[in-house]
């Protein structure tokens, strides 16, 4: 048994994990705007539903119009056996690849750090989140993923760069992590 729940939870972690439930940009008038959502996390788990046991899923959500977190518990037949919001800010799970690469994206496309990129050819690297108080560019309700950029060779630091993924921006184009302070946009 436990070979095959080891089995299962390779292949889930292999099956990618990008789904969203919407599109980015502005719903034509008159029509109600989809949430913008993706499974950071999947994992197979017991699942008991009418006293049976199956083998079933958990998923991790990251609802980025409401700033959320969502936990979902699925029946082995699919059927959502549970929901729980997460609050804002609480429980945030590592950011996925794609939500890296789109960070990564956001930062070459900024004309004042392209121009950086471009004279040192220089190249990115992080993904970790930034979870700041409330009242800051990266407090509850944002998904902030700090990129750093660096020398060619990747062994000299240039600057620091928070992106938050919820407003489609970036949250400090020079970030300070020792003081948390940075020059916001």
């Amino acid at each position: 048994m436990r070979t095959m729940l080891r089995m299962s939870l390779l292949v889930a972690a292999a099956l990618p994990l990008l789904a969203y439930g919407g599109e980015k940009g502005e719903a034509a008038k008159g029509e109600s705007k989809a949430s913008r959502q993706r499974i950071v996390r999947s994992w197979p788990e017991p699942v008991t539903v009418d006293g049976k046991t199956a083998l079933g899923r958990v998923e991790i959500a990251f609802d980025y119009d409401e700033g959320v977190a969502i936990e979902r518990v699925i029946s082995a037949d699919g059927k959502v056996v549970s929901t729980v919001v997460r609050k804002k800010g609480e429980g945030a799970p590592r950011p996925t690849p794609e939500e890296i690469e789109e960070a990564k994206d956001m930062v070459r496309a900024d004309a004042e750090i392209a121009r950086i990129i471009d004279q040192a050819s220089a190249q990115l690297e992080g993904g970790f989140i930034l979870n700041e108080a409330a009242g800051q560019p990266c407090g509850p309700g944002t998904r902030c993923i700090q990129v750093q950029v660096l020398t060619q060779d990747r062994l000299g630091f240039i600057r620091w760069v928070v992106v938050d993924l919820t407003k489609d921006r970036i949250s400090y184009r020079t970030y300070m992590p020792s003081s948390g302070a940075g020059e916001a946009k």
